[in-house]
């Protein structure tokens, strides 16, 4: 499964100090129907040093058609390096890529 692949415990989401630590990989949680469904669980990391709300990221044209905004119930997602760099700039960092 590739989100396992991706997704494994102590795996930092890219970032040299990481803003969020996979603590669990990617799993379908116990009892759950849907073949599809998989969780990943993530400890915090490094804050951003200001806040970013969901309708500041709703009212960005960047973010239209990132579930982030158009799915409800969503506490990870991927973003594009556009949306990543964006999102950093909101939260008043310079976005850090892995190397």
């Amino acid at each position: 499964m590739a989100a396992q692949a991706m997704a494994r415990p102590g795996w930092p989401i890219p970032a040299r100090k990481p803003i969020a630590i996979v603590t669990k990989a990617a799993h379908r949680p116990r009892g759950e129907p849907n073949p599809k469904f998989l969780a990943v669980e993530v400890r915090a990391g490094r804050r951003f040093p200001r806040p970013v709300t969901l309708d500041t990221l709703k009212e960005d044209p960047i973010f239209a058609e990132s579930p982030l905004v158009t799915m409800g119930r969503l506490s990870v997602v991927l973003l594009t390096s556009e949306q990543a760099d964006r999102l950093a700039s909101l939260a008043g960092r310079r976005r850090e890529t892995g190397s």
